[in-house]
C-alpha cells in the first residue's frame, strides 16, 4: 500500500513527552503488564501512516504503550499473531488515544 504522507517524518515531541507515566491506551489482554512507568510512544506499523524501512510513521500515528504492548506490537512478542491483527488493535487504541489528546488539550483544533 502506498504511504499517505511522505517523508520527512512528523516528529512532534510535544505528543513523545505526553507518554511518561501514562497509563497504557494499548492495553492489550493477556499481554499488558498496566506498568506506567514502561509506557512510551508506540508507533504504528502500517506505510499508510509513513512506516518505511527503517522510517517510524509520524507521530501522530501513535498510542501510548507499555513495553510488553509496544513489544507485542512490534513483533518482537507474540510472533504468532497476525500482522492484521495487530493493525487492528493499533487502530482502535489511536482511536481512544485521539481522544484522550484532545480532552487533555495536548492537540487543540
Amino acid at each position: 500500500m502506498r504511504p499517505l504522507y511522505k517523508s520527512p517524518r512528523i516528529k512532534l515531541p510535544k505528543l513523545q513527552k505526553s507518554a511518561e507515566g501514562k497509563e497504557c491506551v494499548m492495553n492489550v489482554e493477556g499481554v499488558c503488564n498496566n506498568d506506567s512507568s514502561t509506557v512510551v510512544l508506540c508507533h504504528s506499523n502500517s506505510s499508510k501512516h509513513g512506516k518505511g524501512m527503517g522510517t517510524k510513521a509520524h507521530d501522530f500515528f501513535a498510542v501510548w504503550g507499555c513495553h510488553a504492548c509496544h513489544d507485542w506490537l512490534d513483533g518482537r512478542s507474540h510472533q504468532e499473531v497476525p500482522a492484521d491483527v495487530k493493525q487492528h488493535a493499533f487502530d482502535m487504541a489511536h482511536i481512544r488515544q485521539l481522544e484522550i489528546w484532545f480532552r487533555s488539550g495536548i492537540l487543540k483544533t
